[in-house]
């Protein structure tokens, strides 16, 4: 029997997941694994593992036995030890449509509430006050404003649309992307020093890897406008 070990959820049962596998003769055996000993006491032996946030360290990967898969419910796989995965030979999947529509979602109430200035002005009605708690000139309007995505994937790209209904220029920055792809999505290619320069907002939609990380910095930082809004809700 094909033993699948699911290392920890955030999920009400794992009713879908017993529905789908037990028919297929699989045996699920399940955790809430927070340490490395507890993930190998699960995994070692198990056929195929599901992981959520526990830490599939290279020690965990390295104890596994008999593992054909590993798999991550969500898109980053940053939690698990995938050299030592590729050394043993264990692909490594993830769920690359895994909440797309609700980040993105997100990410556009985050722009709505910094640019309309949300958080102040509710913080200032609460606190008994009323009125505005900032400058009228502080709450923007995202027609005349610049927003650059940095980021192209399924998220950003989703991003990018809901936004343009508001009709903000649109600059996006992907080296994994071609500019003809982003023209024919209608937005505007740009390389990130002039994203960063020209825009009114920047928000983070790049993958979690050794070329994204602290992709914001001192230096690129720096090279936002005085008083531009940063938003960063990827997994880098």
């Amino acid at each position: 029997m094909t033993k699948v070990a699911i290392t920890d959820y955030t999920f009400d049962s794992l009713d879908v997941e017993k529905e789908i596998l037990e028919p297929l003769g699989c045996e699920i055996a399940s955790g809430q694994c927070k340490t490395p000993e507890q993930l190998i006491e699960l995994t070692a032996d198990a056929d195929c593992i599901i992981a959520q946030f526990a830490p599939v360290n290279s020690d965990v990967v390295e104890a596994m036995n008999r593992a054909k898969v590993i798999v991550r419910y969500g898109i980053g796989v940053d939690n698990v030890a995938l050299d030592k995965a590729r050394e043993k030979s264990i692909p490594v999947c993830n769920v690359p449509d895994y909440c797309v529509d609700e980040v993105a979602d997100h990410t556009l109430a985050f722009i709505l509430a910094s640019t309309r200035q949300v958080f102040s002005n509710s913080q200032f009605v609460r606190s008994g006050k009323w009125g505005l708690a900032v400058p009228l000139a502080s709450m923007k309007t995202l027609r005349d404003m610049t927003v650059g995505v940095i980021g192209f994937g399924r998220i950003g790209r989703e991003v990018c649309q809901r936004l343009q209904p508001f009709k903000s220029k649109i600059l996006v920055c992907d080296p994994g992307v071609s500019d003809e792809d982003v023209k024919e999505s209608g937005f505007h290619p740009s390389d990130l020093s002039e994203l960063l320069t020209q825009s009114d907002l920047v928000t983070l939609h790049c993958p979690s890897n050794a070329q994204t990380q602290r992709i914001m910095n001192r230096k690129t930082i720096n090279q936002m406008k005085a008083g531009s809004i940063l938003i960063n809700l990827g997994r880098g």
